[in-house]
C-alpha cells in the first residue's frame, strides 16, 4: 500500500510541475507580446507618423548643453567689442553688427534720434537735418525682441486704477519683431542683429516716406558703415542705397538721377528720470515750444490736457547768489567745416544770449566752442550741440534750428543748428534777381481765377492753403477745390516738401520767414549797391554778411532754447532805433 501511494504521489507532482512549466510559458508570452506592443506604440507609430505628415523631416538633432553655451561665443567670436549703453559686437570684415541687451533693459524707455548725416542738397533731403526723434522699449516676446513705441499721449498716476483701462484703451506701436540670435548662458543677455532693423524691410528711419517720388531703398547696395558705443549712448551709422529703376525722376544735383546714397545717423540713449528736472507748465501768453499729454487722473480739471515747455535743465552752482554760473552750461560747438571767417560772428550770435540769462540770474548760461579738426566725435553725437554749416541747392532755406526733447517732461537734450553755406553767395550777388523772383513767383503762384495776386506770406495763404492740399493720388478738380486755385507746378513742389523730413520741423510759417528775410537781406545789399556804390568783394559787404550771420545764428539758437516766432516782438523799436549800432 505504501508502494502504491508512493508512486501515485510521484505521479501528481510530475503532473502538477508540468502545469506550472506551461503557465509560467504563457504568462512569459503574454508578457512578451505586452513589451512588443508598448515599443510599437512608443517609438514605431509616432515615426510612421511623422513620415507620412513631412516626408522630408531630418532626424532632430540633440544639442548639448556645451554646443548651446558656446553659440553665443561662436556668433561674437572675432568682432570688436564696443562696451556702453548697449554693448556691440562688430565684424569689419563682414560688417556684421550684434547688440547686447541685458534682461534689466528689457520694458525700459530709451530715447532714438535719427539725423540725415549726408544728403543730395534738394528735395528736402539736407544733410544734418533730424529725420525723426522718439522714445522706445525693448520687450521680448517668446524668441523675438519686439522694437515698440509705447504711448505717451495719455497717462495717470500708477496707482490710478484707470492705468489698466488706460492700457486696454490705447494702443502701443510694436514697429518690429528682432530675432534674438543668442542667449548667453551665465548673465542671460540677448544678442540681436541690428541689420534686420536698420538695413532689412523694417527700416527704422522710415527713410522711403521722405524721399522723391518713384526712389526707394535699394538693400542689396546699403549697409551699417560705423558703430560707437559710449556710457549714455550709442552712435550708428547706415549708408542706404537710393535707385529709381525706371530712370523717370531728374535731380539737378544729382551727377546721375538713377541712383544716391544716403547716409543715416542713430542715437540711442537714456532718458532722463529722476534728474533733478522739475517739468514747467506752459502759458499761453509765452511763445514756447510745448510736449503735450491727455492726463486722465483728475476730472475736476476743466481740460485734461498737461502742457509743459520745451527748455533746458538749468542749475545754479550757488543757488542762494543773484547771479551765478550754471553747474552745467548749454554748450554749442561750431563746427569744423564752417568757413574761418565767419566764425566769429557765429559765435559772437549764441553768446548774444546770455544778456537774457542774466536777467534770469545766470552767468555765461551758454557758451561756444570751436569742433577740432581732428575731432573723434560726429556732430550728429547727441552729446554735443552743434552749429553745421551746409551746402544746399536751393538756397531758400537760410537756417534751421531743431532740438531733441523728453516727451514726459520737455527737457531740451540735445540740439543742432544747419545754416545755409548757399545763403552768402545769395547775399553778395542775389540782389535785384532774389527780389524779381519773389516778387513775381510767389504772388503768381498765388493768382486767382479773377486775376488778382496775393503774397502768401502777407496773407498767411501759404498755411491755408497749401497746408490743406489733398495728396497727389488724392486730386479733386472742383471749381471751388483748393487744388483749382493753386497751379500745379507749386502743388507738386509743396508736396515733394511735405514728404521730406525736412517737413517734419519746418513749418509753412517757417518758410515765409525764409522768404521774407532772403527778401530784406536782396534789398539790403541793392540799397548798398546802389546808393554806396558797395560791390560784393568789398569789406562792407563782408561786414553786412557776418552781421547777418550773427543775427541768423542768434535767431536759430533761440528756437534751440525751446522758443518760437515772436514777430510782435519785433515792433518793439522805432524804425530810428534800427539804424543804431548801440541798440543792434
Amino acid at each position: 500500500m505504501w508502494t502504491i501511494g508512493q508512486n501515485k504521489t510521484h505521479k501528481q507532482k510530475n503532473c502538477i510541475g508540468k502545469i506550472i512549466s506551461q503557465k509560467i510559458i504563457q504568462i512569459t508570452s503574454i508578457l512578451l507580446l505586452f513589451c512588443l506592443s508598448f515599443l510599437l506604440v512608443i517609438f514605431i507609430i509616432p515615426t510612421t507618423r511623422a513620415s507620412t505628415t513631412n516626408i522630408s523631416a531630418k532626424p532632430q538633432q540633440i544639442i548639448s548643453a556645451e554646443e548651446r553655451d558656446d553659440s553665443y561665443e561662436k556668433l561674437i567670436d572675432g568682432s570688436e567689442k564696443l562696451e556702453g549703453i548697449f554693448t556691440i559686437y562688430r565684424d569689419e570684415e563682414t560688417g556684421k553688427t550684434l547688440m547686447e541687451v541685458k534682461p534689466e533693459q528689457l520694458n525700459q524707455n530709451f530715447l532714438s534720434v535719427i539725423t540725415l548725416e549726408s544728403g543730395i542738397g534738394e528735395a528736402g533731403l539736407i544733410s544734418g537735418i533730424p529725420i525723426r526723434d522718439f522714445v522706445f522699449q525693448l520687450r521680448q516676446h517668446q524668441d523675438n525682441i519686439q522694437f515698440v513705441l509705447p504711448n505717451l499721449n495719455f497717462r495717470t498716476n500708477e496707482l490710478d486704477p484707470q492705468a489698466r483701462s488706460i492700457q486696454r484703451s490705447f494702443s502701443d506701436s510694436i514697429l518690429y519683431s528682432l530675432p534674438i540670435e543668442a542667449t548667453h548662458p551665465q548673465t542671460k543677455t540677448l544678442l540681436i542683429d541690428l541689420e534686420n532693423l536698420l538695413i532689412g524691410e523694417m527700416n527704422l528711419p522710415s527713410l522711403e516716406e521722405t524721399l522723391p517720388n518713384d526712389y526707394s531703398i535699394d538693400r542689396t547696395k546699403s549697409y551699417i558703415s560705423d558703430a560707437k558705443a559710449f556710457p549714455l549712448n550709442i552712435e550708428l551709422e547706415s549708408v542706404y542705397s537710393i535707385l529709381n529703376k525706371d530712370n523717370t525722376a531728374y535731380l539737378e544735383s544729382l551727377a546721375d538721377s538713377r541712383a544716391f546714397n544716403l547716409k543715416v545717423r542713430y542715437s540711442f540713449s537714456e532718458l532722463p528720470i529722476n534728474n533733478g528736472y522739475i517739468p514747467r507748465l506752459a502759458d499761453e501768453r509765452v511763445g514756447y515750444f510745448i510736449s503735450a499729454y491727455k492726463d486722465l487722473s483728475d476730472n475736476n480739471r476743466r481740460e485734461p490736457y498737461v502742457r509743459y515747455i520745451k527748455r533746458w535743465h538749468l542749475e545754479k552752482q550757488i543757488p542762494s547768489a543773484p547771479l551765478s554760473p550754471p553747474l552745467e552750461p548749454i554748450t554749442f560747438w561750431i563746427e569744423n567745416t564752417v568757413p574761418i571767417e565767419y566764425r566769429d560772428a557765429i559765435r559772437e550770435g549764441i553768446l548774444m544770449w546770455n544778456k537774457a540769462f542774466e536777467k534770469a540770474g545766470f552767468i555765461n548760461a551758454i557758451q561756444a566752442k570751436q569742433m577740432p579738426d581732428d575731432a573723434t566725435w560726429d556732430p550728429a553725437d547727441i552729446r554735443y550741440n552743434t552749429i553745421r554749416w551746409s551746402t544746399i541747392f536751393d538756397s531758400w532755406l537760410a537756417g534751421i534750428g531743431p532740438s531733441r526733447v523728453n516727451p514726459l517732461t520737455g527737457q531740451i537734450l540735445d540740439a543742432d543748428i544747419i545754416l545755409n553755406a548757399g545763403i552768402i553767395r545769395s547775399i553778395k550777388y542775389g540782389g535785384v534777381g532774389s527780389i524779381i523772383l519773389q516778387n513775381q513767383s510767389l504772388p503768381e503762384a498765388f493768382q486767382t481765377k479773377d486775376g488778382k495776386s496775393y503774397n502768401p506770406c502777407v496773407l498767411d495763404m501759404y498755411s491755408r492753403y497749401l497746408g490743406n492740399l489733398k495728396t497727389e493720388t488724392e486730386p479733386n478738380t472742383s471749381n471751388n477745390s483748393i487744388e483749382s486755385i493753386i497751379p500745379q507746378s507749386l502743388q507738386a513742389k509743396y508736396q515733394s516738401f511735405r514728404k521730406s523730413s525736412l517737413s517734419n520741423s519746418h513749418s509753412s510759417e517757417h518758410l515765409c520767414f525764409d522768404w521774407e528775410s532772403s527778401q530784406q537781406l536782396a534789398i539790403g545789399a541793392v540799397a548798398m549797391d546802389a546808393l554806396q556804390n558797395i560791390r560784393p568783394h568789398s569789406k562792407e559787404m563782408d561786414r553786412y554778411v557776418n552781421q547777418y550771420l550773427k543775427y541768423l545764428t542768434a535767431h536759430e539758437v533761440g528756437h534751440t532754447l525751446g522758443l518760437r516766432h515772436n514777430f510782435h516782438g519785433s515792433t518793439m523799436l522805432e524804425p530810428e532805433q534800427l539804424n543804431d549800432t548801440t541798440i543792434t
